[in-house]
């Protein structure tokens, strides 16, 4: 690790970050908060940040001003973090850094992980950062695909519980601005807005639905901007199906950002093969 922080040593000496590759920003952005340096990893962050930390069973996230508080205990070396980067990705806008860590609390070690930290237009827009297994040799593409998949479940968790709390703002924030939703009704194909105003009575109410997911699959486009997933979902109604599409999002400027937005959504109810017919019977009534 000391032969880590050498390199890193040299080449913050060398570059400057309006020359520096994001990896190398990168490897500047945690040197300087291992001092403690509040003012040089002020310089990293976008006003906007979002720092996401999921662990098993739990997840918690902070702004800027949140995650600015923590600086002093590196400072103190209370905090540390040992770290190598493992792969860069370039995409339209974005670019995504995959650091590889060991955690320290007053110098004792608790923990390894992964951050996934996202560079849009010269800083840090986004840090996802996930406690795993330690292990000194990493396969970049299975790391990625299973980071970006606790990452989408958490979000698909979330959505589904947000109309389980009858979360009106939670539940459409996380829709893409042309989002489609097919329900089980024939009449049931709505935009954004039309299925706000269906959803809208109910949440007021704070009587919205609790749909669980038993199992859900999701399947990559080749850059993983794209995600089609289904799932299987105990309801109300009794076992149903829902798939969709969720895509990686651009800034206003056009650019990629770092967050996933569902965009399409389709609700079906299950029928077992031996009861179909009984269901045409009475879909005919």
């Amino acid at each position: 690790m000391k032969s880590v922080l050498l390199v890193i040593a040299v080449l913050a000496s060398i570059s400057s970050i309006g020359q520096t590759t994001p990896g190398i920003k990168t490897m500047e952005f945690y040197d300087a908060l291992n001092r403690g340096d509040s003012l040089g990893v002020l310089d990293f962050l976008s006003e906007d940040v979002m720092v996401k930390h999921f662990e098993e069973d739990t997840s918690f996230e902070f702004n800027l001003s949140g995650f600015m508080t923590i600086c002093p205990k590196f400072k103190t070396g209370y905090f540390r973090e040992d770290f190598k980067i493992i792969h860069e990705n370039g995409y339209p806008g974005v670019d995504i850094v995959e650091v590889y860590f060991e955690f320290y609390l007053d110098g004792e070690f608790r923990y390894c992980g992964t951050d996934m930290v996202f560079w849009e237009h010269g800083r840090i827009a986004r840090i996802y950062s996930y406690v795993d297994e330690c292990d000194s040799e990493w396969e970049d593409n299975k790391w990625e695909k299973d980071n970006l998949l606790k990452l989408l479940e958490d979000q698909m968790n979330k959505w589904h519980l947000a109309a389980a709390k009858a979360n009106l703002h939670d539940y459409f924030e996380f829709m893409a601005d042309d989002f489609y939703y097919l329900g089980t009704d024939p009449s049931e194909r709505w935009n954004k807005e039309q299925f706000k105003n269906f959803c809208k009575p109910y949440f007021d109410k704070g009587q919205a639905w609790t749909f669980k997911a038993t199992e859900r699959n999701f399947y990559f486009s080749d850059d993983m901007s794209v995600v089609w997933f289904d799932e299987k979902l105990n309801t109300w109604m009794e076992g149903c199906r829902g798939s969709g599409v969720l895509e990686l999002q651009k800034w206003s400027n056009g650019s990629s950002g770092g967050d996933y937005k569902l965009k399409h959504y389709n609700l079906t109810v299950t029928i077992e093969n031996e009861k179909i017919q009984d269901f045409i019977k009475l879909r005919k009534q």
